[in-house]
């Protein structure tokens, strides 16, 4: 055995080891699929079979939070956490948290397979796997969405925000609004279980007209917690420190997340991300859903203010009015209306008043409580110039005065922004006035988010239709007659169509979609859904159903009952085939030319003759009656000199029958006409009488004697005849016959 034999044979017993191997490793993976197969049934099994599971489901489902009816709205509430393409409550409620899906195209998903469901903090399994387990197989999928079924958003409502920022602009919990320009540190809101202070400083040192919030901090009475976020203005972000040690930045990168993980049961839940800060839980969940620190030029902080919560007493700057009236600290009310400098008091009257009253810790940041505390001074009320531009920027250019404006407009309503104006002549630089104009367009933004709905389907718009190929050539709807949205003209909507129909068959402009109905139908599982997008790019999806016929020829089509190839929306009709053609669609024309003998061999054409009841041969030829059979076409002479014959061409007169044809002629006296089938009579009398001019004249009738006996009467066409005395006028006919008459 030489070298290189010895090689080959190494190389394939290699091979064949590595083989056994591969098919080892894969039957172990056969195995290991069919046992996980087998786990997942029984933790499916045993998940529908436990009834006090169910009755809990039942029961939380009625108090559970909603779900919001687009993505977009929940990515706006910091309550929820992203997994997937799902949202899920950072915070059991009761136990429960929610769970909400959405589509690729930000709209809630409902039922198996990809809907949300209820999880629960104490249970035997993991909602998310008990899920998974049953939604392997489309039964079960559907028996554990009846047991745990999706919210469907209709309970949702928009989350009540209310927001500070800025030059200080503050929103109370029950949406009261007034600007506050202290300096120093105050009590921002309080309730029995929770304080929030706020520290305020100089926008630029030296400038007493204007100051913004530099720090706050949160103390849960319950838990004794501390929490403290400071504006990093360097870096345009936020410290967030717990019990005086820093835990996380508002700006950390990635998604977000808590800053203390795994979250203590009832104690506060810190969340940071994308500049945010997000604090809920705790005594938090008496008033509000979230309270969210933003990070900018300055902190802006949003409170999603939980509905009826009257009876809770929330004090502080941001606290709740009584009758329309804001409260100070001593109890004294005055009008929400009332001017700049008595708005200014009432917020005074919530500074801190001693060291032991703050919950700031000063080791944080430079400075004590004197240091933050001392210099409580009086800003200048410009707020009743705002109408007066020129009085407001005293000293400035008109261009100066232009360009305070130009930058000072709401995109949204074009109107001034009076919070914008007001830095701006508070501080001297047009960079707080951008500051604030940023602030208040994600605040608006956010708002319209919020209170936006996806545009809205008529109940006309028609759900069902039915096209027939070669028939129905055309079908075309303008879906701007159907739609309609709260905050966004129709002709500012936007709209695309979702199907795999051949491009070459439809077209969508403007929201006028056509269709010209061909096969593309045929063999493609394809739905044809519009998706309808407002101005916010929220949308919604309108999806219809076709009864499609495509059968090659219209009458084909038997009622739309569903064809194999059909789907839940595209239902295609069953197609009865005649003998000449075949396919789901009878489509296919059946080529018998090699089974079967046609009278004229060389005229079979299966496709040509399709229509004929001659098919596949060509029609006999006339004077031919056809004799079909499987196998031969036999076309027989006919008889056309047969009594009994009845076809337009039968002979007048006499008939002489031919193999495959036939002719007629006429008796004597009888001529055969042009049609080679009827005769007339050869004498037709028509004489034409010249007469000398200036006679007596007279129409007349001339009786002839032909030769052969017959009698027929000659009007001379009518001709009057001039006579002058008696004389004989000859005429002569086709045999040359005499007549006379008398004048």
């Amino acid at each position: 055995m030489n070298a290189q034999t010895n090689e080959f044979l190494l190389t394939g017993m290699k091979i064949t080891r590595m083989a056994a191997l591969l098919s080892f490793i894969l039957l172990l993976g056969e195995v290991a699929g069919k046992d996980n197969d087998l786990e997942s049934q029984k933790v499916c099994q045993q998940f529908t079979a436990d009834e006090e599971l169910k009755n809990l489901i039942k029961s939380k489902l009625r108090t559970a939070k909603p779900c919001a009816c687009v993505e977009k709205q929940v990515m706006l509430d910091y309550s929820f956490e992203k997994i997937g393409h799902c949202y899920r409550q950072w915070i059991f409620e009761d136990g429960v948290k929610q769970m909400c899906c959405y589509s690729a195209d930000g709209m809630l998903q409902i039922g198996p397979p990809q809907g949300g469901y209820l999880t629960f903090d104490s249970f035997w399994k993991n909602m998310s796997e008990i899920q998974r387990s049953c939604c392997v197989n489309e039964t079960t999928c559907d028996i554990f969405y009846d047991i745990n079924p999706s919210d469907d958003c209709s309970s949702y409502q928009s989350p009540t925000l209310v927001t500070s920022f800025g030059d200080p602009h503050i929103e109370t919990v029950d949406g009261a609004e007034f600007d506050f320009n202290g300096h120093g540190e105050y009590v921002f809101l309080k309730t029995s279980k929770l304080e929030i202070q706020v520290r305020l400083e100089y926008t630029n040192p030296g400038n007493v007209d204007s100051t913004l919030f530099t720090a706050f901090s949160i103390y849960d009475y319950a838990t004794s917690d501390y929490f403290e976020m400071h504006l990093d203005r360097q870096n345009n972000d936020i410290k967030v420190y717990r019990n005086g040690t820093q835990i996380c930045y508002a700006n950390q990168k990635g998604p977000v997340y808590p800053c203390v993980y795994p979250p203590e049961r009832d104690h506060c839940m810190v969340n940071v991300g994308g500049g945010k800060a997000v604090i809920q839980g705790c005594a938090v969940n008496e008033f509000a859903k979230t309270i969210v620190f933003t990070a900018g030029e300055f902190i802006s902080l949003s409170i999603d203010v939980i509905k009826n919560n009257e009876k809770i007493n929330i004090t502080g700057l941001a606290g709740r009015q009584q009758d329309k009236q804001f409260v100070f600290r001593n109890g004294t009310k005055v009008d929400v209306n009332s001017t700049a400098s008595v708005l200014f008091d009432y917020g005074e009257s919530w500074t801190l008043t001693n060291k032991s009253e703050s919950n700031f810790n000063y080791s944080i940041a430079k400075g004590n409580y004197t240091y933050y505390n001392e210099n409580h001074s009086h800003p200048r009320f410009l707020e009743e110039l705002v109408g007066n531009l020129t009085a407001l920027f005293k000293g400035y250019t008109k261009s100066n005065i232009s360009l305070f404006n130009t930058t000072c407009i709401n995109d949204w309503d074009n109107t001034p922004n009076a919070q914008c104006l007001l830095a701006i002549a508070r501080t001297g630089d047009i960079n707080q006035g951008i500051a604030e104009m940023s602030a208040a367009k994600e605040t608006h933004h956010i708002w319209e988010t919020l209170h936006n709905n996806p545009p809205n389907v008529s109940e006309s718009f028609p759900e069902n239709i039915t096209v027939r190929y070669k028939e129905d050539l055309n079908w075309k709807i303008d879906l701007k007659d159907y739609v309609y949205d709260d905050n966004t003209d129709k002709v500012d909507l936007k709209f695309e169509v979702q199907t795999e129909l051949p491009k070459t068959e439809y077209t969508l402009d403007n929201g006028v979609f056509k269709w010209t109905v061909g096969t593309g139908l045929r063999y493609i599982d394809t739905d044809i859904s519009f998706i309808v997008i407002d101005s916010l790019n929220v949308t919604s999806k309108i999806e219809i159903t076709v009864n499609y016929c495509g059968c090659e020829e219209p009458e084909q089509c038997s009622s739309i009952t569903s064809d194999s190839n059909s789907t839940d929306t595209i239902k295609k009709a069953l197609c009865k085939c005649p003998e000449y053609v075949t396919g789901l669609y009878c489509e296919k024309v059946k080529n018998t030319c090699p089974n079967i003998t046609c009278y004229q061999n060389d005229l079979c054409n299966a496709t040509a003759y399709q229509l004929l009841d001659s098919w596949p041969c060509a029609p006999c030829p006339n004077g031919r009656h056809q004799v079909m059979t499987p196998k031969q076409q036999t076309c027989e002479d006919i008889d056309e000199c047969d009594s009994d014959y009845t076809g337009k061409d039968k002979c007048q007169q006499n008939c002489s029958n031919t193999d495959g044809s036939f002719t007629c002629s006429c008796r004597s006296g009888y001529t055969l006409n042009a049609d080679n089938h009827t005769c007339d009579a050869r004498w037709k009398c028509s004489v034409w009488l010249q007469l000398p001019a200036m006679t007596r004249c007279r129409q007349w009738l001339e009786r002839i004697i032909l030769i052969d006996g017959v009698n027929i009467t000659c009007q001379l066409d009518g001709k009057e005849l001039h006579i002058g005395d008696r004389r004989r006028v000859s005429f002569t006919s086709g045999m040359g016959v005499s007549g006379a008459h008398r004048g």
